[in-house]
C-alpha cells in the first residue's frame, strides 16, 4: 500500500490541471483588476472604516484585507 495516496493522487490532479483553472479565470481578474467602479468602492470602504475607527489606534488605515468585505 503507498503512504497518504489520496493526498498524493489529488496533488498531482490539482498540478495537472493548475495552469488550465488559472487560464479559466484570468479573463475575470483582470475585468475586477481593472474596474474602476470596484477601485472606487474599495476606496470607500476604506474612507467609511477610517471615519469609523477615528480616534483609535486604527485610524487612518492605509489599506485592509480583502477578506474583511466578507464579514
Amino acid at each position: 500500500s503507498v503512504k497518504l495516496l489520496r493526498p498524493r493522487l489529488n496533488g498531482i490532479l490539482f498540478k495537472l490541471t493548475f495552469e488550465e483553472q488559472v487560464n479559466n479565470i484570468r479573463p475575470d481578474i483582470m475585468n475586477v483588476t481593472f474596474a474602476e467602479g470596484f477601485s472606487m468602492l474599495l476606496e470607500l470602504v476604506l474612507l467609511v472604516g477610517n471615519y469609523m475607527n477615528s480616534g483609535s489606534r486604527n485610524a487612518q488605515t492605509f489599506g485592509f484585507n480583502v477578506s474583511f468585505l466578507c464579514k
